[in-house]
């Protein structure tokens, strides 16, 4: 599916961002992936057949229909029809609304595959002793087993499932992969300190988002971006900016309730942010849209229509800004300058300050375990290498060692 991670760039002298992007995945990415997948599930098959009862392996949980409401009623709101009936089912309407939207609209694609994404239960650790083989299976991979093998320099969890692995091989006896109670508990905290991390990890990004947006905005008047409307509220809107990976709320209402437009909806100019148009009336939020009356008064004649309508995946054009607190973190809050056509490209950051050094690192390839099918976060960009090969080549590489690793891991269900 897509979720989204961000990487900074930082100038060794001032320490200052000097860019803020999404990482953009390569195809080789998305094979290596693939084969560290098929390598996790070849290791938890072969403990599990060795210790039935302490093997350390990791199950992702079925989802209710009811946590994807939202985003079916916001594909249908385009035409599209979204069956969560199970994981291969969700993957094909996923794979239509990318087939459909192509190129033109690579945004939506994204929030789409997005929002399936935080319908996803949590994929945890457990101890195999502790639950039914049917319960075993990992909804997101489509896998009846699977564990974590391929990181052991950077989770406990791999080094426990090596241990198990290097036990199983050598016919040890079968206390030596630990007990079904230890494993049972230590599964447990693995996990609680796994849910840790990632809130630990949102925090640090939003932080430096904040400090970033803080930086441009005081050296330039305003920071202007495209963004994509992820969620319909009572009192606004809430808007993903792909351009920074910024997800945060546009409030179309204050406190009292009273609707506060801005301005700058109708003359495009982020100078009118701070003047609010008098008499909106019909403020409604419906499943599918959220709509408000501008006076009479108003000329609108370049909306075509007194009444605004916003849906999920319009586009828009949000000023962002930071709430000054004395809160360590200050939040990011967008304000609507106007609506705005759809993109076909994503452009580049507004911002870019001098003397950019990236000092970032190539980032190593994991396998993700929180995902229906393995697609793309936005269509793949067909282009040749420097040898003249198509990057769809890579995948009949994949397609031999598939091919061989089923066998081998076929021959060795079968010995044992």
């Amino acid at each position: 599916l897509a979720s989204t991670e961000v990487k900074f760039s930082f100038d060794p002298v001032t320490h200052g961002i000097t860019e803020l992007t999404p990482k953009a995945g390569l195809e080789i990415h998305r094979v290596i992936e693939e084969a560290m997948v098929f390598a996790n599930a070849a290791v938890a098959r072969k403990i599990h057949s060795v210790f039935p009862q302490s093997a350390l392996l990791r199950r992702h949980p079925s989802p209710s229909s009811d946590r994807f409401e939202r985003l079916v009623k916001a594909a249908r709101s385009r035409g599209f029809d979204v069956d969560c009936s199970s994981n291969k089912a969700l993957a094909k309407s996923l794979a239509r609304i990318v087939e459909a939207a192509g190129t033109s609209d690579p945004d939506m694609i994204f929030m789409a595959k997005s929002m399936a994404t935080l319908a996803m239960q949590e994929a945890v650790y457990f101890a195999t002793g502790d639950y039914q083989t049917a319960q075993f299976a990992h909804y997101g991979l489509a896998l009846e087993y699977y564990t974590h093998f391929t990181s052991p320099i950077r989770r406990y969890a791999d080094v426990i499932v090596h241990r198990q692995l290097v036990a199983a091989l050598s016919g040890d006896d079968p206390m030596a992969a630990g007990s079904q109670k230890w494993v049972g508990d230590t599964a447990g905290r693995l996990n609680e300190l796994n849910r840790q991390s990632k809130f630990a990890q949102r925090e640090s990004t939003e932080l430096f988002q904040s400090r970033y947006v803080s930086q441009v905005i005081s050296s330039q008047d305003y920071l202007v971006a495209d963004g994509v409307v992820a969620e319909l509220r009572t009192n606004g809107l809430i808007v993903y900016v792909p351009q920074f990976g910024i997800r945060g709320p546009v409030h179309l209402r204050d406190k009292s309730g009273a609707v506060k437009i801005p301005m700058s909806v109708l003359s495009g100019n982020p100078r009118d942010m701070e003047t609010f148009i008098d008499g909106c009336t019909e403020f409604e939020t419906e499943a599918d849209k959220l709509s408000f009356r501008l006076p009479i008064n108003v000329p609108v004649f370049q909306l075509g229509s007194s009444t605004m309508k916003f849906a999920v995946f319009d586009h828009v054009k949000v000023c962002l800004r930071v709430l000054e607190t004395r809160r360590r973190r200050p939040p990011v809050y967008l304000t609507l300058v106007s609506q705005a056509a759809v993109r076909a490209v994503s452009k580049k950051p507004v911002y870019r300050a001098k003397n950019k050094v990236d000092d970032k690192k190539p980032s190593k390839p994991q396998a993700r375990d929180n995902s229906a099918a393995p697609l793309p976060a936005t269509p793949p960009q067909r282009r040749k290498d420097k040898k003249g090969k198509n990057p769809a080549e890579y995948y009949s590489v994949l397609e031999k060692f598939s091919h061989m690793s089923l066998l081998e891991t076929s021959a060795g269900i079968q010995d044992v």
